[in-house]
């Protein structure tokens, strides 16, 4: 979910949404650009009563996302993975095959 604040915001107020969101379990994500402030909401945003969070005086929209895998999908996480383990690295365009007992015919 996200939450676009006014133009030029009271910086109590915005602090005291935060606060209020994140007593509610939220992690945030708070991105101030020049002409536009969003407070990304992260976890789980079923709870969050939206027509309630629309009338704090500093919001002017609410948003829910429903872009799945949010935290790993290309969206939000553009940039190729590369994992190492035991000094080999996994993601780099290398073939990697992981097998367990499950997979493996005896």
């Amino acid at each position: 979910m996200i939450v676009i604040l006014k133009h030029n915001p009271e910086k109590e107020k915005v602090e005291k949404l935060i606060h209020n969101l994140q007593d509610m379990g939220l992690s945030i994500n708070y991105s101030e650009g020049t002409e536009t402030t969003i407070v990304g909401l992260i976890g789980d945003t079923t709870k969050v009563d939206m027509d309630a969070l629309k009338l704090n005086d500093v919001v002017a929209d609410v948003k829910r996302v429903t872009e799945p895998y949010k935290a790993s999908n290309r969206r939000f996480h553009p940039d190729d993975t590369h994992i190492t383990v035991d000094g080999r690295t996994i993601g780099e365009g290398h073939f990697t095959v992981i097998a367990g007992p499950c997979s493996v015919a005896g």
